[in-house]
């Protein structure tokens, strides 16, 4: 902190504004980038939500797993 108070001392708010603006933008940038791509391309995007879906869906049986154990539940056969 004390390096950006020595920073932008004797400068304006909006100098900082610029900076903060600038910074945000170029980390969101290749995100954006890569949601362009996406919308344009509606199967990757089709493979991509499935991939994660598939991701997810291993996380929370693991995840059911153990709360059930923890619990003393009995799980449902085929889950």
């Amino acid at each position: 902190m004390p390096a950006l108070e020595e920073r932008y001392a004797g400068r304006g708010y909006g100098d900082l504004k610029k900076d903060v603006a600038e910074t945000v933008t170029s980390v969101f940038e290749p995100i954006r980038a890569r949601t362009l791509e996406l919308l344009d391309d509606p199967a990757e995007l089709d493979r991509v939500l499935a991939g994660n879906a598939a991701r997810a869906e291993e996380r929370a049986d693991a995840m059911l797993a153990r709360v059930y154990d923890a619990v003393g539940l009995v799980r449902r056969a085929g889950r």
